[in-house]
Formats: C-alpha cells, sequence, structure tokens
C-alpha cells in the first residue's frame, strides 16, 4: 500500500475490514482529508454556510469549516510518508455516521454522510432542533426548558458590551446583527462531547462558529467568538496567556461574571502565589492549574485593555499568533508595557466590591430584603434566599437551582442568594451565573460576615441593574450544594 492509501474499515452487523481507495463521496473526502487539501466542495450547504458567514479566516487552516477536525501539521506528514494512515469505519446503529482515526495518534472524530455530502455531527444533529433567535444570537437546544426572555436580553447586552470593548466598527456591529452567532445549548457535558467530541463543559468552535455549551450564558466562549470576528483573519494558534486572559477579562470564566476573576486574580498575585511573568511562556502557562492561571492572565489583559487599548491589544493578540502550535512565540518584558506600569496599575486596581458587609441602616426585625435603587439589603440567617422581581421573569428551569437546592422549585424567583459566616454568593437564576459575592478566602485579611443582635447575616449586594418591580424573598434554611 503506498503512503496516501486510505485504510477504510467498514464495520456492520459482522466486522469486516480491507484496504482500498475508494471513489464513493466518502473515500474522496477522507483521502483528500489525509492529504491535507481544501475538502469545503465535500461538505453540505449548510456547513459551508455556517463557516463563510462571518468571513473569517485563519492562517494555518486549510477547510476552515473544519478546523479541529482537519489533522494537524505534524500528523498530516506521517499520512503524506506512509507512517500514519486515517481509518474510517462505519458506525452501526447510527444514520450515516463514521469514525475518523489515525492509529497511533489522538485523532478520533466522527463525521455524517448525508447523500453525497459531509456534515459534522454539531450541524447534523442539531439543525432540527427549536431555534430561539435574539439581535445577535441563534439559540438553539432539543430542550427549551430554562429559556426565557431574560437570558436572551442578557446574551445581547453581553455581546454589544463585549463589541464596545474589542472596538468594533459599525460595519462589524451589523455584521453580527445580521448574520448571528450560533450558540447550541446542551443538557449537558455528555451532550457537548457527542456534538463536538471535546469533554468540557463548553467550546467555541471556530470552524462553523457556534458556541456549544452546557451552561446557558457561556460568556467566556462568546468572547473567544466575538474575538475572531473582530479580527477578521488571524493565525490559528494564539498565544493563551493572551488568547485565555481575554475571553477572562472580558467574558469571565466557570459561572462567573469577569470580575470574580478578576478578583481571585488579584488576591493570586498580591499573595505572591502566581505573577503574569509566570505565563509569558507557553510552557510556564501549561504547567499551572487553570484555576490559577486563567485569573492572572485576565486581571494582565485587562491591565493591557486599559494601558494600550483595544486596537494595541489585539495587534498584540494577532503578533503572538502563528499557523502551528508549536511556533507561537513566548512573550517577553520587552514586547509588553514596563513593569513598573503594571504595578502602579495592579495597586490602583479594585477588587470586586459588590458585597458589602455590614448595613447603613439595620432591616426591621423579621424583615429580610429591602432594595434601594440597585442596592438589595440583606439580613438573613445562615442559608439560601429566594428573591422575585415582581415585574421581571424568573429562572424557572435552572440548572443551577436544581444544583444548588435539588427538589426547591424557584417559583418565579429571579435570584438566588447563599450566605454563611464566610461566604457570600448571589446568582442570577435566569443566566445561571454567579454575579457578585464576597468569599472570606479570597482577600488578604478579609473579616467574617458581620451579624446583627438578632443572629442574622447583615450585608448589602449590588445588582448590574435596578429591578423593575417589587422585592419579595423566601428563606430556606437547607444548605446548599
Amino acid at each position: 500500500m503506498t503512503g496516501r492509501a486510505l485504510m477504510l474499515c467498514l464495520i456492520g452487523g459482522s466486522t469486516t475490514a480491507w484496504a482500498q481507495t475508494g471513489s464513493g463521496p466518502l473515500d474522496r473526502f477522507a483521502r483528500n482529508l489525509a492529504a491535507g487539501r481544501d475538502v469545503t466542495r465535500f461538505l453540505a450547504d449548510d456547513e459551508r454556510a455556517l463557516a463563510d458567514r462571518f468571513g473569517i479566516r485563519y492562517d494555518g487552516a486549510t477547510t476552515k469549516a473544519l478546523i479541529g477536525v482537519e489533522p494537524d501539521s505534524e500528523t498530516l506528514v506521517g499520512l503524506k510518508t506512509g507512517a500514519l494512515h486515517l481509518v474510517t469505519t462505519r458506525l452501526d446503529n447510527a444514520d450515516g455516521a463514521f469514525r475518523l482515526t489515525i492509529p497511533g495518534t489522538a485523532y478520533d472524530h466522527t463525521v455524517y454522510l448525508d447523500g453525497d455530502r459531509v456534515r459534522t455531527p454539531v450541524v447534523q444533529l442539531t439543525r432540527r432542533w427549536p431555534v430561539h433567535q435574539t439581535r445577535f444570537l441563534d439559540v438553539r437546544a432539543a430542550d427549551s426548558t430554562g429559556w426565557n426572555p431574560s437570558l436572551g436580553a442578557a446574551l445581547d447586552s453581553f455581546v454589544t458590551h463585549t463589541m464596545t470593548a474589542l472596538g468594533y466598527t459599525a460595519a462589524q456591529r451589523t455584521l453580527v446583527e445580521t448574520r448571528r452567532i450560533g450558540y447550541v445549548r446542551c443538557a449537558d457535558e455528555a451532550e457537548v462531547e457527542r456534538l463536538t467530541g471535546y469533554v468540557t463543559r463548553g467550546v467555541a468552535l471556530l470552524g462553523p462558529d457556534l458556541v456549544v455549551s452546557s451552561h446557558p450564558a457561556h460568556l467566556h466562549e462568546l468572547t473567544h467568538e466575538l474575538v475572531s470576528i473582530r479580527l477578521g483573519r488571524t493565525a490559528l494558534y494564539t498565544h493563551p496567556l493572551l488568547q485565555e486572559g481575554l475571553a477572562v477579562a472580558l467574558g469571565g470564566r466557570a459561572g462567573g461574571v469577569p470580575e470574580a476573576q478578576l478578583s481571585m486574580g488579584a488576591f493570586l498575585v498580591r499573595a505572591g502565589m502566581l505573577t503574569p511573568a509566570e505565563l509569558f511562556t507557553r510552557a510556564g502557562f501549561a504547567e499551572q492549574n487553570a484555576s490559577l492561571s486563567y485569573p492572572v492572565a485576565g486581571l494582565y489583559v485587562r491591565f493591557l485593555l486599559d494601558r494600550l487599548g483595544a486596537d494595541r491589544t489585539l495587534a498584540l493578540y494577532r503578533r503572538f499568533s502563528a499557523p502551528t502550535a508549536g511556533a507561537v512565540p513566548d512573550l517577553a518584558p520587552a514586547d509588553l508595557p514596563p513593569d513598573a506600569d503594571w504595578h502602579r496599575w495592579l495597586a490602583r486596581f479594585t477588587p470586586y466590591a459588590h458585597a458589602t458587609l455590614g448595613l447603613d441602616r439595620p432591616l426591621p426585625t423579621g424583615e429580610t430584603v429591602q432594595l434601594d435603587g440597585n442596592r438589595l439589603d440583606i439580613a438573613m440567617p445562615t442559608g439560601a434566599l429566594l428573591i422575585k422581581i415582581s415585574d421581571e421573569p424568573g429562572g424557572d428551569g435552572s440548572r443551577l437551582l436544581a444544583t444548588k437546592l435539588p427538589g426547591i422549585p424557584s417559583d418565579g424567583a429571579a435570584y438566588l442568594v447563599t450566605a454563611d459566616s464566610t461566604e457570600i454568593n448571589l446568582y442570577d437564576l435566569r443566566t445561571d451565573l454567579w454575579i457578585a459575592g464576597y468569599v472570606r478566602a479570597f482577600t488578604a485579611a478579609g473579616p467574617a460576615v458581620l451579624t446583627v443582635p438578632d443572629g442574622r447575616l447583615s450585608f448589602s449586594l449590588l445588582l448590574d441593574r435596578p429591578p423593575t418591580g417589587r422585592v419579595s424573598a423566601r428563606w430556606l434554611s437547607t444548605t446548599p450544594n
């Protein structure tokens, strides 16, 4: 067999295998894929349309629609020399599904053959899912439980804010509004893996320009997509401090808003646990746990945005990108603003202060919550508080609530507050995002949450906007998970 011959294993009912260079559409697709050629012509029309709608191009990607499916440059060398072979396996009990593997490597992907055209799983398996259309997004989900107008409004508000932060032109804003970013909302991480092949909570697929996530508002991954649209053209691989730091600085991480991660980053740096300089090399970034590296990277990129502005920060992003992972250069102090500027900025940076311990005016005995503009004054025993806004939709179907308080219905509540003597958390049940709080462990010498004479915990929380209706609360003695 020659080095470019396709090894084709067809398994159906009984196990039969042979090697051949066939002439069918999948044979031709796989043979060209293994040779590193552009295989766009073999893809279904809807697959191509998704990949082309924003006009994004990546240096290092031969077939833009199949970023992540194309073999990388090192693997292609093995395929072309005959050291490696692409194996195609027809899957039992799956209509038109084929598994692509390269033995001896981690390469393992599924594609679907529909007639004579190829689709990826995320397009094939979700194309008949219901779609909720917002101003900037097409949100697709097999189960619409948990969707509400407030979720759509929150996602659109985030996109608007992030486009401003990234310096979008009017034409780019119109492009996003007319073409819309795709958001595939999955039931769980297993469904994310089934659609994308990645074992993760969520991912931005650069090929079809889709965010696929088990979280209803995965702002971190949306930021990756918005950065790509803003750049228009860049190389496929970027230094992780800049790539992930930008997504954290603008989109947060792990179900929390950006300020939560930046506060964590400030604590880590000030406590001497990790510095941005330790992340300047790609190897240094990879050595750190993501729970440490991402917040510190996000904090440093927020500094870059403040110090350089969006255009110069994105120019740096482009400069430290390359068509192959190994070609991405490391950062050096000479490439960045002076270290003294960073330390002055850090000294002025105010950690997330949306939770204030204690109250200026005590609440009457028996009263749990009062609203003053967008400030909630709360006095509650240890436990959980469900807060309802009379004129706003609640978080019915919230997965976060089902996880924190199993079996407890939201009854129209928009927010969940959990509190004890060391930690306060405020969650928006429409988006399932952590939006405010206080964690004693993440302050240098933080006090315990203050109590009032009757033993209740006393604090204030700031919402992102003043509620439009009356506020009511229901306290639960249940200890949240």
